[in-house]
């Protein structure tokens, strides 16, 4: 049976007996010290004084280096080289190093992330090199779904090394145990990366990239981005409409995103109907996010799920927006030139500057990152004809694009791609922000 996310936090690990043998990696490599990687904090708790040197060891034998010498055969499937055995204990008795650090290092050696090993794999070897043991059935379940719902391997990992049972272990052999504490913000709340997995899954048919899911993910936990936002910017992605779904599939997709679920007879049939009837695929996208189920999916994550319009001009538009798209297409094909602001050539910046001062008579900076801080921000939902499109598409956090939402799923642009103004379908793909000057 499936656990819930809140089990998966909750579930305390106890500390149970000794580990009957050596469980294989994957594939052997060789290397002579782990590599620590960088994005991970690691502070060290104050060790008792009166902590025991004790360990399952030999009478005879170093227990600090029996403690670093399981982590080689575990993680590395190998006895450890004279060298890197020597560094990792004199680490440890000196204090300079933790059994938390010992572990970062292992986990993210380039031995141990080339073996390739499995998620159940990885799991056993976590509780064999962390708790001396063999993983039980409740633990092994528990950790293997959150993999497989997407969570990362060091959001496990932080598991492991921040537990009571892995105190007790490093107790034993005299090491302070240290904290693991991770940055990334899909693995500090991993209930709302879930959500943002499951569209990355259904809609672009892919496992997330590291940069894409974490930027969703802190915009919604910010909320600089609603549940309505994540839904349109993946379902108007171009990586989205680049897979032509037929209407069937769209429809199965919106439940598996929306809802988690399969598609019930009834609500299948109805939506199908509606675009076999001439409805168009923004105004049912408008009906699963306007939903009561999806208001009370995204409060189970505590995101806000905001609303979206059908995306139908209202019988009595604003009247600056009349004839934008009009005024905008004039200018298509027009060539791309870096700096360019006339009819003759422009770039992204340039043209958004000459449409709204020539056609509103509104002056905006030649600069797509000065123009991404003017003017009042919207959300993506509530998006209308003449809004600007801010893009990061480097994403190196300052906004390097932007293009003219001109309505019905719109934009104008000057492409750099294209090397000229061009009229292309909405892509919300490393849009930052939407910002309102009329």
């Amino acid at each position: 049976m499936k656990r819930p996310l809140s089990a998966i936090l909750s579930i305390f690990l106890i500390l149970g007996s000794t580990a009957s043998g050596v469980y294989a990696t994957d594939s052997e490599q060789s290397v002579s010290e782990p590599s620590e990687t960088a994005g991970q904090v690691v502070t060290a708790t104050e060790l008792p004084s009166d902590s025991p040197l004790t360990s399952a060891a030999e009478a005879d034998s170093d227990p600090i280096s029996e403690f670093v010498s399981r982590f080689y055969i575990q993680f590395l499937n190998r006895t450890a080289d004279p060298s890197g055995l020597q560094n990792w204990t004199e680490q440890l008795v000196s204090g300079s190093a933790t059994g938390t650090d010992i572990a970062v290092g292992f986990v993210n050696s380039p031995e141990f992330q080339g073996a390739g090993v499995s998620d159940e794999t990885y799991v056993r070897i976590l509780y064999r090199a962390f708790f001396d043991r063999e993983a039980d059935s409740p633990g092994l379940s528990m950790w293997t779904e959150a993999l497989a719902s997407g969570l990362s391997r060091q959001y496990v990992l932080q598991g492991f090394c921040n537990s009571d049972e892995f105190t007790n272990l490093c107790a034993r052999f005299g090491i302070a145990r240290g904290t693991l504490t991770l940055t990334a913000a899909a693995d500090n709340n991993p209930g709302v990366a879930q959500f943002v997995i499951r569209f990355y899954r259904q809609c672009l048919n892919r496992e997330p990239d590291t940069a894409g899911l974490n930027d969703w993910v802190s915009r919604l936990v910010n909320n600089q981005s609603k549940g309505a936002d994540v839904a349109f910017g993946f379902v108007f992605s171009q990586e989205f409409l680049n897979r032509n779904v037929t209407d069937e599939d769209f429809v199965n997709i919106l439940y598996a995103a929306f809802f988690n679920r399969s598609a019930d007879a009834a609500g299948w049939d109805n939506w199908l109907s509606q675009l076999k009837a001439g409805e168009t695929r923004r105004a049912v996208l408008a009906g699963f996010v306007n939903s009561e189920e999806f208001k009370t999916l995204a409060q189970k994550y505590g995101i806000d799920s905001g609303t979206l319009s059908d995306g139908k001009t209202p019988a009595a538009a604003p009247a600056p927006y009349d004839g934008l798209a009009a005024y905008c297409r004039q200018f298509l094909g027009v060539p791309y030139v870096y700096g360019g602001s006339t009819p003759r050539a422009f770039d992204c910046s340039g043209f958004v500057c000459y449409v709204f001062k020539n056609k509103y008579g509104i002056i905006l900076p030649h600069y797509s990152a000065s123009i991404s801080k003017l003017g009042t921000r919207v959300d993506a939902s509530s998006m209308q004809p003449g809004d600007v499109i801010c893009y990061d598409y480097k994403r190196d956090g300052t906004v390097d694009h932007v293009a003219i939402y001109v309505g019905d799923g719109r934009m104008i642009h000057a492409s750099t791609v294209r090397n000229a103004i061009v009229d292309d379908p909405l892509d919300m793909g490393g849009a930052t922000t939407i910002r309102r000057f009329l």
